[in-house]
């Protein structure tokens, strides 16, 4: 990933890939398939206080996001995953912003 994350970086994907755009749809499909369901599970153990468990969903969701070529939002994880870590009062907002760019990956990416 370059300094500057994008929202989507396709051709990144691709690359990790060997250029397979059948296997980037399908891998982009699951991680689809997940994501929102993840994303659900951190809000819930944020908000009951179980940091611990969100991190490990957050480290999770983060691989698949820098696999699928999701820069923005896989730094943005990584953001929260450092805060969940040191049990930060910054990871309620910091999972804001990571749903905010979830959205926007999936516009760009579906």
């Amino acid at each position: 990933m370059s300094d500057t994350p994008i929202t989507f970086n396709r051709e990144g994907a691709l690359q990790r890939l060997m250029n397979n755009e059948t296997l980037l749809n399908r891998i982009l499909e699951i991680f689809f398939g997940q994501a929102e369901t993840r994303l659900s599970d951190i809000r819930q153990d944020i908000q009951q206080g179980r940091y611990s468990d969100a991190q490990a969903t957050t480290h999770g969701l983060k691989g698949s996001a820098g696999e699928v070529g999701a820069e923005r939002l896989h730094r943005c994880l990584g953001d929260l995953e450092k805060a969940l870590k040191e049990n930060s009062a910054q990871a309620e907002e910091l999972y804001k912003v990571a749903v905010v760019e979830y959205q926007q990956f999936s516009q760009q990416a579906r």
